[in-house]
Formats: structure tokens, sequence, C-alpha cells
């Protein structure tokens, strides 16, 4: 059951007879919700028929597989659910049917009269006396009418028939609306509850969720293509290692790609319920083209804070996220397909580009990313358990021709998909970028366009998930990351003596990159860091010790041995006065700065957690470094390099990653901008997507990462193609396969678990002793990573990541951990408890 926030103190409601209306995606659930719905009836006698009937119709009636029964009161209808040939049943493909009113042959006085009482007890007002059919028709069309019925009298029009004098006169009423819901017509039953005041005389109850089954509603992934021309390192769907570093590089592309159209009706319809999310006039038009599809959708829309209304639709406040699970909570069923487009809404009022561009990027991110966030929370919070499929809708976030690169700052919430997807297996998700809302037009022209790019949509959202879509003038396309090859630039990148900026030039990352430009061409130096640095004259004293200064003070002193000279100094990259001090110091000492590599970053542990667990200040972090540091870098360089930009960003922006959601969010925004200021002549920037570089093998190892030495190589190859090339993905093994794995799920269909590995190996030798489970849940947590691992045996003390396992694998142990000891668990929990005495004592306090 679901808890209702409804108020139950309400006046008399209206005597039977009443319409139980209710659907079902298929037969068998529709069989399963009837008995459930008798048999809670039956054992909560206390129940108002009014208030039965009023959820039902609200909440259980989208489906194309419909069910009614017509009965008088409690145990009627608890007699009824039980009685076959009471129960009317229908399919439809209708949502909006009109309805013609025919009558039968020979009907007498007495039931016109009949049929007048009764409609206008229905209404809620009393009859004339001895009406005939005159008044009795009178009062039919006006209950219809008031219904939001369509009535037609044209006898070719594809109408409803309603036959007058079909049945009992005192029950036809009430049957007629049930017959004609099953036929597809629009019914609005909220009216049929509300007195000539417009108060409600019946509210929601709690009844019996739906029964949820556990399948797929998605066509299945076309088995993965062959690899493309210079696309090493793939074999089938197998990941490993290329040594060649020139066979690292691909070009992020875009290829038409037609969804499958046919039976969509019939799709959508069962991958609902549908919950929408909707922003502006292309979310309302998802919502249309969904109900004209018989399927089942409830909307979410913007307005100035939480309520629900009469249909079951929702409204939340400026900050959705925090109404988020106000709704979750007040769902009588929970979603199947949840479509956010919260983010196709224009940007508030005063959030114009005249705000400057971060104001503009934050006020973004409260429609589109944070309540992405929140709303991926909710669905891990769900108690209903079972696959998800979320899609997220951006406009002008990705640029397939280039000029549609209209609002990079929501391109953070479409890289949230993988990570949001891998960190909780029961989520699928994906993104489509939508065109811009069309030009007004005349007559119905906007609302054709509008309907046309909604199938399009949906189409896109059940077809095979391939990887991020977009929608275009009716055209959809598919992003693809081509290998190319980029060239050991033939002549120095740099003359001696020129200036480089690093931001974050004391990181790791920024650190080798500064020895290699100091040592190959005798570059001076300006680096940034956040931290305090004592004056130059102070580095001596410093030098000595394990603290943060004295590592940065080594640094720069075996920079300087190194023959650079070096201008270190404490800035923010994302605070304007701190950085444009930092240009104006360069330029006094140096006379300029050359060339600009935007290498800053968030390297805290305490910064990476689930999507979902990540609170603001997390997420402020990642996107003050990259977002804010750009900005901030597009304002102070005015006049400096203006050819020679280039960005440290990451590939976790394509795959996404265990804990790695705001950090891929913000990466995928600094490439967003940095090819919107390329296009707009503001800065020839290169934004480069880097695997992992292994600097510090401490905190960084294992087959795939690059060494510092491949890594300046790259770096060389990716800054001479800058001229022509403004994004470049780097990868140390084929990017297609690992897509396959990672986001796309080519390489097994989706849902569908890893086998178990049939051959064990003896556990390897570790500096952890074994250490026998201590009860039942250790025995079973140890048994299920032994099987995903591949081990004849696992210790209580054993780490997982030890053991040889990794972020795949941890999906792959929560998954069968949930299975086996029935407990919710998030992927993550494996990366936070990787030993399994501290997951077993993590499960016995949740």
């Amino acid at each position: 059951m679901l808890g209702l926030r409804e108020p139950r103190t309400h006046g008399v409601s209206r005597p039977g007879p009443h319409v139980l209306a209710f659907s079902a995606a298929d037969p068998a659930a529709l069989e399963a919700l009837t008995v459930r719905l008798r048999d809670h009836l039956a054992a909560h006698p206390e129940l108002r028929l009014a208030d039965v009937a009023h959820t039902l119709q609200q909440s259980r009636g989208r489906f194309a597989l419909r069910r009614a029964v017509v009965c008088r009161d409690l145990p009627d209808a608890v007699a009824a659910l039980s009685d076959p040939r009471r129960l009317l049943d229908g399919e439809t493909s209708r949502s909006d049917a009109p309805v013609r009113l025919a009558v039968a042959d020979g009907v007498p006085d007495a039931w016109w009269s009949g049929l007048a009482s009764a409609t206008a007890a229905l209404a809620g007002q009393q009859a004339p006396a001895g009406a005939g059919r005159e008044t009795a028709e009178r009062l039919v069309r006006e209950l219809l009418a008031r219904l939001g019925v369509r009535v037609v009298t044209d006898p070719a029009a594809d109408a409803v028939d309603a036959v007058l004098g079909d049945g009992p006169a005192e029950e036809w009423p009430a049957a007629a609306l049930a017959r004609l819901w099953l036929a597809g017509v629009r019914v609005d039953w909220s009216a049929l509850h509300r007195d000539a005041d417009g108060t409600p005389t019946a509210y929601r109850v709690e009844l019996p969720t739906y029964p949820f089954q556990r399948r797929r509603y998605w066509t299945d992934t076309r088995p993965a293509a062959s690899p493309a021309a210079g696309d090493a390192g793939t074999t089938g769907s197998a990941v490993r290692r290329v040594d060649d570093t020139g066979a690292w590089t691909y070009l992020p592309t875009w290829r038409q790609e037609p969804v499958p159209a046919g039976d969509l009706d019939a799709r959508l319809r069962a991958a609902g319920p549908w919950l929408v999310l909707s922003g502006d006039a292309r979310g309302e038009a998802l919502i249309a083209r969904l109900a004209r599809a018989g399927a089942e959708t409830t909307a979410v829309r913007l307005a100035d804070g939480f309520d629900m209304d009469d249909t079951g639709d929702f409204t939340v406040g400026p900050r959705p996220a925090d109404d988020l699970p106000e709704v979750f909570g007040s769902l009588l069923v929970a979603p199947r397909t949840v479509v956010h487009a919260w983010s196709l809404a224009a940007p508030p009022d005063g959030q114009t580009a005249d705000a400057g561009p971060m104001a503009v990027f934050e006020a973004a991110q409260e429609l589109g990313f944070h309540s992405a966030l929140a709303l991926a929370g909710a669905l891990a919070d769900s108690p209903a358990g079972g696959e998800t499929e979320l899609v997220l809708l951006t406009s002008g976030a990705t640029g397939v021709t280039g000029a549609d690169l209209t609002r990079p700052e929501h391109a953070s919430l479409a890289a949230l998909a993988p990570s949001l997807a891998q960190e909780n297996p029961a989520l699928r998700c994906r993104s489509i970028d939508v065109d811009a809302p069309p030009l007004p037009a005349a007559g119905d022209a906007a609302g054709v366009l509008a309907d046309r790019l909604a199938g399009h949509v949906l189409a896109a959202a059940v077809a095979p998930h391939r990887g991020p879509l977009a929608v275009r003038a009716g055209e959809t396309w598919l992003r693809h990351y081509e290998p190319v090859r980029l060239d050991t630039p033939a002549r120095p990148l740099f003359r001696e003596g020129e200036t480089v900026l690093i931001t974050g030039g004391l990181g790791d990352v920024g650190l080798t990159l500064a020895r290699h430009l100091a040592q190959t061409y005798r570059c001076r130096l300006v680096l940034t860091t956040r931290g305090a640095l004592p004056p130059r004259e102070e580095w001596p004293l410093h030098a000595d010790g394990e603290s943060r200064t004295a590592r940065h003070v080594r640094n720069l002193l075996d920079l300087e041995e190194r023959g650079a000279e070096v201008l270190a100094v404490s800035a923010d990259v994302a605070d304007l006065e701190q950085m444009r001090r930092a240009v104006t110091l360069a330029v006094e000492r140096f006379g300029g700065i050359d060339a600009v590599v935007h290498g800053a970053g968030v390297q805290d542990p305490a910064y990476f957690r689930a999507a979902h667990l990540s609170d603001r200040e997390m997420c402020a972090a990642h996107f003050r470094a990259k977002v804010g540091g750009f900005h901030v870098l597009q304002e102070v360089l005015a006049g400096h390099c203006p050819e020679r930009r280039l960005t440290l960003s990451s590939i976790a922006a394509v795959l996404g990653g265990i804990a790695l959601g705001p950090y891929a969010a913000a990466n995928a925004a600094l490439d967003a901008f940095a090819r919107a200021a390329r296009r707009d002549g503001a800065g020839v920037w290169t934004s480069v997507d880097w695997d992992t570089w292994g600097v510090d093998p401490a905190r960084f190892d294992g087959e795939l990462v690059m060494r510092p030495h491949e890594g300046v190589d790259v770096f060389e190859r990716a800054l001479a193609a800058g001229d022509r090339i403004g994004q470049v993905v780097v990868s140390t093994a084929s990017l297609r396969a690992r897509l396959d794995q990672w986001v796309t799920g080519a390489g097994r269909p989706a849902g569908q678990p890893m086998q178990e590995r049939r051959e064990r190996h003896p556990r390897p030798q570790l500096s952890t002793p074994y250490a026998e489970p201590a009860d039942e849940l250790e025995a079973s947590l140890a048994e299920v990573w032994a099987s995903v691992l591949g081990l004849d045996r696992v210790g209580a003390d054993d780490n997982f990541f030890e053991l040889g396992g990794h972020s795949l694998l941890a999906i792959q142990v929560a998954g069968r951990i949930r299975e086996t000891v029935r407990a919710g668990l998030p992927v993550t929990a494996i990366v936070e408890h990787p030993t399994v005495r501290e997951l077993a004592a993590g499960l016995r306090e949740s």
C-alpha cells in the first residue's frame, strides 16, 4: 500500500450505482489486480464505495486493457468482482473518442422517466416529476458535457455509440459511462464526485498497488557491430589495453539513426505507467501523445509549490528537487518509465546571459541536474522495486550540426545517465536531446509540429538503447565515437621561453605536464593552486615534511632545478579577482601568456559518492572547478593565447562511472562550453576527455591507466591538432567495447545477470590473513563474492578490490546480494564497505 495525503473529512457522497474502473498492462496483471481489489474490499468493510470508485478512476484507468464493474454498495462490489458475468472488459487504442447517442426501438415511456431520475441522481440533482424522453435526453447530454465527453450527431463520424433504452433505466447512466470508457472515451471522472459548488464528495483511499510484472518492455539491443577500422582492442565485447598511443584518440560524431516506429502505441502502453516531468509545451505534447496512445500517464508540472489535482497529476515549486519525495510518496502506481523534461523549460525571468554565464548555469541545474539527482534518489528509495526506465530530455545541450548547441548548461544533465544506471542496476537510463521550441506558426501548425516531435521522442524513448540520441527536424541521430589517429607533431609546439598557464598546476597531471614543458621546451610556467604557498624566498624553509605545502614546495624547487622559470600563484580558478591577479603577475614577470591548460579539478575522495547521495556542496565543488574556472579564464584571458587553449576533461563524461556522477556532469558541461566558445570565436579551445592518468600508483593503478610518458605523448598530439579538432576522447582500450560493456549493455541483454563462473581458482595470497565468516549473513555474502570472482573461498576480511574485483563486477555482486539476502543494496555499498564483514555490518545497520 502507498500512503495518501488527502483529507479524510468530507460530506455525504453520492449514492450508487458506482463504476469501479481499472486497467493493467496485460491480462495476467488485470486478473491479479481484480483479485487484490476484491480481497481488499472484503477485508475493509468500513470503506465508502464512492471513495473506492474515485480512487480507481483517477489512478488505475490509463492502460489500454480495461475492466469495469457497476455496483450499488461495498458488498455488491465484492460480489461483482467475484462474478465473471458482471465484469465488463475492453481494450482500446483510443483516448478521446467522441460519442453518438442512439435510441433503441420500442422504448417504453416509463423507461425515460427512470432514466431521468437515474441521470439526475448521478449528477447530484433532482429530476422533474414525470419526465419524458426529451427531458431524459437533455439530462444525459448535460451529464456527458459536464464529464468532458464530446457528443456528435454526424452519422458518418467515427464515434462510439451509446444506445438509449439498452438495459435497466436505473443502471443505464453508470453502465453507459463504463462502456464508453472501455471503448476509449475520455471521461472526467473527478467531475462526477463534486457537488454543485465544486466541493469534492469523494477522496482517495489506500488501495492495493499494481502487481509488478518483472518483464522488460523495450526491444532487445541489437548485437554489437563489428569494430570500425582503427578501433583496436575489440574482441567481441572484451576490453583490453591497446599499446599504441596513436590509436587512443576518438572524435565525437553523430550519425543519422532511424528508430523503430511500428506499433508505437502498443509499445507506449506496455512501457507504462509513465511519469512525465513537464516543463514546457513540448512536455505537454508528450503527455497528450501518451494519452492518445492509451498509456497510463501521470504528469508533474512546474508551478509555485507542491499540489495534487483531482486527476492525480502534480505540481512542484521552483526548486522541484525539494518536492519530488512528496510526489513519490503520493503516487498510487509506481512508474515503469519516467521522462525528465523539466530542463526543456525556458530559463527563469532574470536568468539571461546578462546575468553572467555562471549564474545561468547554476539556475539551469535546478530544473536539470539537481532535480534528476532527487528523482534518482526517489526511485532508489521506492519500495515498489523492479526495473525503471529513466529518460533525460535536454534541448540544445549538444551540437549535432554545431549551431544547435544553444544550452550547454544542460550538458551536465545528459552526462548523468551512465552513472545513474551503473549505480543502480534496477534503473535503465538514457538521454535524448530534442529540437528547440518550434517558431510561432499560423493556425494549428505549431501544435502539429509539437505532436510530431513528441512522436519522435517517444519512439526514441522505447527504442533499443545504443547511446545518447538527438532529434533534429524529425530525424534521429545517434552519438558515435570515430577512431582518429593524431599524428606526432612534425615540429616543436613551443618556442623556448614561451609562457604556459596551467590551472591546478601542482596537481598530479598538471605537474606532469609542467615538467614536460620545462624539460622539452624550457617554457616559463604559471602554475595556480588553491592552497596557500609561502613567498619564494622562504621555499627552502618549508621543503621538509609530508604536508601539502611541503610537497608543493619540493615540486616547485624540482622544476627550477630542471631549468624552468616558475611563477606559482595561490588562486582559486573560479575566483575572478584571484585569477585576474594571477594573469597580471604573469604579464608583469613574463610579458604575457602564450597557452593555457585548464586542469583544475576536485581530487578529494570525500567528493565522490553515488550520484543521488551527493549533496549540493559536493556537486558545486566539481562545477566550480571545471565550469566556473572555464568562465573565469574566458574573462581574464582576453587578449592572451586565443589559439592555444586546452582542457583536462575526463572520459567519465562519456562512460560515467560509479561514484563519478557529479564529476562526469561537470566535465561534460566543460566540454560543451569549450565547444560553444570555439564555435563563437571566443578562443580556440580543444577539450580533451582524458582516460585515467596513472601518475600516483597508490591512487590510480590498473591495466587501462595511462602512464605519465604516454599521457604526455597524447598531450603533444592533441595540442598539435588543436587548430582542427575541438574535442577528442582518449581511451586506452577500444572505446566501443567500453561503451558496450558500461553504457549500452550491448555486451549482454539489459537486466540479464552475468553467468556464475563455473571454474574456480584458489584464493590469492593477500596481506590480510584468511578469516572464516562469523555467521550466516557473512557466509552468504562470501559465497556471492566467490561465485562472481571465480574463487574457491573468500574470507570475511578480504578486500573486494584486492581479490581482483572492479566496478563492473561490483554491479554483479550487488545484484546477487539483493537476490540472495533480500536486501536493498546500492552498488556503491561495495565501494564503501569493501570487505564481507564491513558489508554485513552495514546491512545489519540498515
